[in-house]
Protein backbone atom coordinates (compact mmCIF):
# COMPACT_ATOMS: atom_id res chain seq x y z
CA UNK A 1 0.00 0.00 0.00
CA UNK A 2 1.16 3.83 -0.73
CA UNK A 3 1.60 5.59 2.05
CA UNK A 4 -0.17 9.36 1.47
CA UNK A 5 1.65 12.40 2.18
CA UNK A 6 0.29 13.05 6.07
CA UNK A 7 0.78 9.61 6.61
CA UNK A 8 4.60 9.69 5.89
CA UNK A 9 4.90 12.75 7.73
CA UNK A 10 3.49 11.04 10.63
CA UNK A 11 5.60 8.32 10.37
CA UNK A 12 8.97 11.02 9.93
CA UNK A 13 7.91 12.68 13.01
CA UNK A 14 7.54 10.04 14.92
CA UNK A 15 10.93 8.29 13.93
CA UNK A 16 12.53 11.54 14.76
CA UNK A 17 11.21 11.83 18.28
CA UNK A 18 12.05 8.41 18.50
CA UNK A 19 16.25 9.17 17.79
CA UNK A 20 15.87 12.49 19.81
CA UNK A 21 14.56 10.84 23.07
CA UNK A 22 17.52 8.09 22.16
CA UNK A 23 19.90 10.91 21.89
CA UNK A 24 18.68 12.54 25.04
CA UNK A 25 18.79 9.21 27.27
CA UNK A 26 22.44 8.83 25.89
CA UNK A 27 24.87 9.31 28.70
CA UNK A 28 27.94 12.00 28.34
CA UNK A 29 30.62 10.70 27.69
CA UNK A 30 32.98 10.59 30.91
CA UNK A 31 36.41 12.13 30.92
CA UNK A 32 39.15 9.52 32.05
CA UNK A 33 40.71 9.54 35.18
CA UNK A 34 44.12 10.96 33.88
CA UNK A 35 46.83 11.28 36.16
CA UNK A 36 50.24 12.58 34.70
CA UNK A 37 53.89 13.70 36.31
CA UNK A 38 55.14 16.74 34.16
CA UNK A 39 59.15 16.09 33.52
CA UNK A 40 61.83 18.30 33.18
CA UNK A 41 63.81 18.03 29.92
CA UNK A 42 66.64 15.87 32.57
CA UNK A 43 63.70 13.83 33.07
CA UNK A 44 63.15 14.88 36.70
CA UNK A 45 59.94 15.97 38.17
CA UNK A 46 58.40 19.42 37.98
CA UNK A 47 55.60 20.17 40.23
CA UNK A 48 54.59 23.57 39.76
CA UNK A 49 55.44 24.89 36.20
CA UNK A 50 55.34 28.50 35.93
CA UNK A 51 53.81 28.52 32.33
CA UNK A 52 52.41 26.25 29.50
CA UNK A 53 54.99 23.97 28.13
CA UNK A 54 57.63 24.70 30.58
CA UNK A 55 57.92 21.00 30.19
CA UNK A 56 59.72 18.17 28.25
CA UNK A 57 57.99 15.19 28.33
CA UNK A 58 55.15 13.84 30.21
CA UNK A 59 55.03 11.04 32.19
CA UNK A 60 51.43 8.99 32.19
CA UNK A 61 51.42 7.25 35.65
CA UNK A 62 48.16 5.69 34.57
CA UNK A 63 49.40 3.36 31.68
CA UNK A 64 53.28 3.47 32.01
CA UNK A 65 54.06 5.66 29.01
CA UNK A 66 56.16 8.71 28.88
CA UNK A 67 55.00 11.51 26.48
CA UNK A 68 57.33 13.98 24.39
CA UNK A 69 56.16 17.27 24.43
CA UNK A 70 56.17 20.07 22.20
CA UNK A 71 56.68 23.75 21.82
CA UNK A 72 56.52 26.64 20.31
CA UNK A 73 60.34 27.36 20.62
CA UNK A 74 61.89 26.84 17.35
CA UNK A 75 63.70 23.31 16.94
CA UNK A 76 63.43 19.67 16.99
CA UNK A 77 60.36 19.23 19.22
CA UNK A 78 58.05 22.44 17.64
CA UNK A 79 54.29 21.69 17.46
CA UNK A 80 54.22 22.55 13.60
CA UNK A 81 57.26 20.15 12.44
CA UNK A 82 55.85 18.31 10.17
CA UNK A 83 57.60 14.64 8.39
CA UNK A 84 56.65 11.95 6.02
CA UNK A 85 56.11 8.60 6.64
CA UNK A 86 59.26 6.41 6.20
CA UNK A 87 60.60 3.28 7.65
CA UNK A 88 63.70 1.13 6.88
CA UNK A 89 62.40 -1.98 8.58
CA UNK A 90 60.81 -4.07 6.23
CA UNK A 91 58.41 -5.79 8.96
CA UNK A 92 57.55 -2.39 9.50
CA UNK A 93 57.01 -1.05 5.91
CA UNK A 94 55.73 -4.13 4.06
CA UNK A 95 57.46 -3.59 1.01
CA UNK A 96 56.35 -0.06 0.84
CA UNK A 97 59.31 2.66 2.89
CA UNK A 98 57.46 5.64 2.82
CA UNK A 99 58.92 8.87 1.19
CA UNK A 100 62.38 10.22 3.38
CA UNK A 101 62.71 13.70 4.44
CA UNK A 102 59.50 15.05 2.99
CA UNK A 103 57.85 16.75 5.43
CA UNK A 104 58.89 20.35 7.01
CA UNK A 105 60.49 20.47 9.95
CA UNK A 106 64.02 21.59 12.24
CA UNK A 107 66.61 19.56 14.28
CA UNK A 108 66.15 16.22 12.01
CA UNK A 109 65.61 14.99 8.79
CA UNK A 110 61.94 15.36 8.21
CA UNK A 111 60.30 12.06 8.15
CA UNK A 112 59.40 9.87 11.21
CA UNK A 113 62.26 7.66 11.01
CA UNK A 114 64.69 10.43 10.77
CA UNK A 115 62.44 12.42 13.80
CA UNK A 116 62.64 9.07 16.25
CA UNK A 117 66.79 8.87 15.69
CA UNK A 118 67.58 12.03 16.03
CA UNK A 119 65.10 12.48 19.39
CA UNK A 120 67.38 9.43 20.84
CA UNK A 121 70.55 10.64 19.58
CA UNK A 122 69.43 13.52 22.00
CA UNK A 123 68.44 11.68 25.25
CA UNK A 124 65.13 13.14 25.83
CA UNK A 125 64.38 13.68 29.61
CA UNK A 126 67.58 10.95 29.48
CA UNK A 127 66.26 8.16 27.82
CA UNK A 128 67.08 6.74 23.86
CA UNK A 129 64.16 4.22 23.51
CA UNK A 130 61.50 6.75 22.19
CA UNK A 131 59.17 5.46 19.30
CA UNK A 132 56.19 6.93 16.88
CA UNK A 133 52.80 6.64 18.95
CA UNK A 134 50.55 3.83 17.55
CA UNK A 135 46.86 4.06 17.88
CA UNK A 136 46.48 2.11 20.77
CA UNK A 137 48.84 4.79 22.39
CA UNK A 138 46.76 7.59 21.45
CA UNK A 139 43.42 6.34 22.84
CA UNK A 140 45.06 6.18 26.36
CA UNK A 141 44.79 10.04 26.05
CA UNK A 142 41.86 10.40 24.22
CA UNK A 143 39.76 12.98 25.67
CA UNK A 144 35.84 12.39 24.80
CA UNK A 145 34.33 15.20 26.44
CA UNK A 146 36.30 17.69 24.19
CA UNK A 147 34.09 18.72 21.36
CA UNK A 148 35.44 19.25 17.76
CA UNK A 149 37.22 21.10 16.66
CA UNK A 150 39.69 19.73 19.33
CA UNK A 151 42.25 18.91 20.20
CA UNK A 152 40.21 15.59 21.86
CA UNK A 153 43.05 15.42 24.82
CA UNK A 154 43.82 16.78 28.03
CA UNK A 155 45.43 20.37 26.95
CA UNK A 156 46.52 21.25 30.33
CA UNK A 157 49.27 18.91 29.75
CA UNK A 158 49.37 18.60 25.97
CA UNK A 159 48.86 22.70 25.39
CA UNK A 160 50.72 22.34 21.90
CA UNK A 161 48.78 18.89 20.56
CA UNK A 162 48.08 19.84 16.94
CA UNK A 163 44.31 19.42 16.39
CA UNK A 164 44.96 17.20 13.13
CA UNK A 165 46.17 13.96 11.87
CA UNK A 166 49.08 12.82 13.24
CA UNK A 167 51.13 9.56 12.11
CA UNK A 168 51.69 6.30 13.73
CA UNK A 169 54.32 3.66 13.30
CA UNK A 170 51.61 1.29 11.48
CA UNK A 171 51.63 0.43 7.91
CA UNK A 172 47.84 -0.56 6.65
CA UNK A 173 47.87 -4.04 5.49
CA UNK A 174 45.79 -4.48 2.37
CA UNK A 175 47.62 -1.21 1.22
CA UNK A 176 51.35 -0.51 2.02
CA UNK A 177 51.69 2.19 0.18
CA UNK A 178 49.52 3.66 3.31
CA UNK A 179 49.96 4.12 6.89
CA UNK A 180 47.19 4.64 9.78
CA UNK A 181 47.23 8.48 11.27
CA UNK A 182 45.83 9.22 14.61
CA UNK A 183 43.13 12.34 14.12
CA UNK A 184 43.12 14.50 17.19
CA UNK A 185 40.44 16.57 16.22
CA UNK A 186 37.61 14.17 16.24
CA UNK A 187 39.70 10.97 18.06
CA UNK A 188 39.83 8.37 15.57
CA UNK A 189 42.00 6.83 12.90
CA UNK A 190 42.43 7.28 9.21
CA UNK A 191 44.78 5.53 6.22
CA UNK A 192 46.80 7.99 4.40
CA UNK A 193 49.61 7.66 1.85
CA UNK A 194 53.05 7.95 3.32
CA UNK A 195 53.87 10.80 0.94
CA UNK A 196 52.28 12.57 3.35
CA UNK A 197 53.54 15.34 5.80
CA UNK A 198 52.08 15.03 9.29
CA UNK A 199 52.89 15.64 12.74
CA UNK A 200 54.73 13.18 14.77
CA UNK A 201 54.16 12.63 18.43
CA UNK A 202 56.71 10.07 20.37
CA UNK A 203 56.19 7.97 23.41
CA UNK A 204 58.50 5.83 24.94
CA UNK A 205 57.45 2.49 27.79
CA UNK A 206 54.94 -0.39 27.71
CA UNK A 207 51.53 0.08 28.13
CA UNK A 208 50.38 -1.37 31.22
CA UNK A 209 47.07 0.22 31.68
CA UNK A 210 44.77 -1.35 33.80
CA UNK A 211 41.14 -0.16 34.80
CA UNK A 212 38.83 -1.84 36.52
Amino acid sequence: MKANSGTLATLLVGVGAALGMSACERPPPERPDFQFQLLAGDGSPIEEPTAPGGWACIEDLRTGLTWEAKSMEPGLHHRDNTYTWFSTDEAIHRNQPGVRDGGDCEGSRCDTEGFVEAVNDAGLCGYRDWRIADRVDFETIHDPTVPPPGPRAPTEHFPYMVDGEHWTTETYRTYPQGAWAWNMRYGHDRVDGKDQAKPVRLVRGTLVLNEE
